[in-house]
């Protein structure tokens, strides 16, 4: 069994810009994957047909501590390059997190398409509009995975493919179906071409309360930017606007929490 030893070893260097750089996951089509949990959930998905799995690496410590989520055997028989030794030390080199557990991946890009094909009249879909906080957008593809969502859509978002988003959806971002669009306008198009009624949630007394809109199947609902939240232009657009009535004196709620009541209403019927 081999141990790549050196940091400036060109699996290891692309492994690391993978990990640093938009450009660089671009460059590959490739997202890097962190963490023994979150590289057995890829692998997970790979034997499901969702993704392929290029690469996976660990150093021999982390092979033997975290037997229980990838077998170590895989790294001691592999002959095809696929599942790769690394030493303690580029291990450390390449982690993106604070408390590196030194086991990562390479997957390639899985983004879905956005189109009448992939969408169910019946469906519930959660569209993000402007969020830039990728552990925002991780939490929301998280929630919308565990309360039964068909799917998400992405409007001028971070990608999806940012350790830090794919670290907080904890394998939710694999297996999610997840589509890019380039506007609010095509969103609703397609939508509206599915018969999927859009639900503008915006911070405005006079908007429908969420609990009395009427969200569950064909409905999809729309949560703007973390700070400026969904501009004038986009909510008209949406076929309602509803707001969550709140009792105390804040004013709005974070993204990712005003996105799991809206999910949570819409998955209720």
């Amino acid at each position: 069994m081999t141990i790549i030893e050196s940091v400036t070893n060109p699996r290891i260097k692309r492994l690391a810009g993978l990990l640093a750089s938009k450009k660089q996951r671009d460059k590959y089509s490739l997202a890097a994957v962190e963490g023994a949990r979150l590289c057995a959930e890829a692998l997970e998905e790979e034997k499901n047909g969702r993704l392929h799995v290029v690469s996976v690496f660990a150093s021999p410590q982390a092979a033997e501590k975290y037997s229980g989520y990838i077998d170590p055997k895989l790294f001691e028989n592999d002959r095809s390059g696929k599942f790769v030794m690394i030493s303690e030390r580029a291990a450390q080199k390449i982690a993106d997190t604070a408390s590196p557990q030194g086991i990562f991946a390479e997957v390639e890009f899985w983004q879905d398409r956005l189109d009448a094909k992939t969408l169910s009249p019946l469906g519930r879909y959660a569209v993000l509009d402007g969020l830039r906080d990728p552990g925002n957008i991780g939490t929301v593809i998280r929630t919308a995975d565990a309360l039964g969502i068909d799917g998400a859509v992405l409007v001028d978002c971070c990608e999806l493919y940012n350790p830090k988003l794919l670290r907080s959806a904890m394998g939710s971002a694999f297996r999610l179906p997840t589509a890019y669009a380039q506007s609010m306008e095509q969103v609703q198009e397609i939508l509206s071409s599915c018969g999927i009624k859009t639900y503008a949630a915006v911070v405005d007394k006079d908007a429908r309360d969420v609990t009395a809109a009427g969200l569950g199947a064909g409905c999809a609902v729309v949560i703007g930017n973390e700070g400026a939240g969904l501009s004038v232009k986009d909510a008209d657009i949406c076929d309602m606007k509803i707001n969550i009535k709140m009792k105390g004196k804040a004013e709005s709620l974070n993204a990712a929490a005003a996105a799991a009541i809206l999910l949570w209403e819409m998955s209720k019927s």
